[in-house]
């Protein structure tokens, strides 16, 4: 597919899916804006991604009101339109018990992974209205699948999807399409954190599963690379799904099937 002479924002693109995304778009040839709220991190990317005048990089605060419109505006003027948004940015939670979770930390994790959609997506629906273009956001398996002391992420992810859906229905009258993709375990910096924070065997609890964690493991064997999401996203933003809209895509290596 060629997305040539097409422009998107992708928030959280700078490391992970995000970035994957990024990478996969310009090599079909589209203008592409990624941010993240560290100006360094916004900056290593840009370098890595080599996109000349086709890329461009913004920091800015997905969940932060001012910011992400004037990345949007930032976006749309470089570019001349804007035809796409993925709305990738995100955070994990620590696992942890309900007695144990904090306000704050609830509180930051439905600010980043849910208000950061909100947000963002608010602010590029009239540019996306005028180029009839298409949003994906980037839920989780966890929207669906319930996970042992991670009652935030869970509920931040399931917003995701439900917001999504919903936002599907108010925008197919301007023939724009909302749909989310939600991945199981893929190898990007937050599952690295989670070893870190979670301990070296939440890797192989994940893959060969643990009765322990209320988990079934993954039936293809292995942890998904962030290029599977950035093709499958591609794919919902072009012109070869212009009938799919309202839709939350499991791209999880069989897990929710068990």
């Amino acid at each position: 597919m060629s997305f040539k002479d097409k422009a998107f924002l992708i928030t959280g693109g700078c490391t992970g899916i995000g970035f994957a995304t990024a990478r996969h778009l310009l090599a079909e040839g589209a203008k592409v804006a990624v941010t993240d709220i560290a100006q360094a991190t916004v900056d290593r990317a840009v370098a890595e991604l080599a996109g000349g005048d086709r890329v461009i990089g913004l920091a800015g605060d997905a969940a932060n009101t001012k910011a992400m419109a004037a990345v949007v505006a930032e976006t749309a003027s470089r570019f001349g339109q804007l035809d796409g948004l993925v709305a990738s940015a995100g955070i994990r939670q620590r696992s942890v018990a309900i007695t144990e979770l904090t306000d704050d930390v609830w509180d930051e994790v439905i600010r980043v992974n849910l208000r950061g959609v909100f947000v963002s997506c608010r602010a590029a629906v009239p540019h996306l209205i005028a180029s009839q273009g298409a949003i994906v956001t980037v839920s989780s398996l966890s929207a669906d699948v319930g996970r042992l002391e991670q009652t935030a992420y869970c509920a931040s992810k399931a917003g995701v999807a439900q917001f999504s859906r919903a936002l599907s229905l108010e925008l197919a009258q301007y023939n724009v399409r909302v749909n989310t993709v939600c991945p199981g375990s893929i190898d990007t910096p937050m599952v690295r954190k989670a070893q870190e924070q979670d301990g070296p065997q939440t890797l192989r609890d994940r893959v060969e599963g643990s009765p322990a964690r209320f988990r079934a493991g993954i039936p293809l064997r292995r942890i998904g690379e962030p290029q599977d999401l950035a093709d499958l996203i591609g794919f919902l933003l072009s012109s070869s799904a212009k009938h799919i809209t309202g839709q939350a895509i499991n791209i999880d290596g069989g897990e929710s099937v068990i």
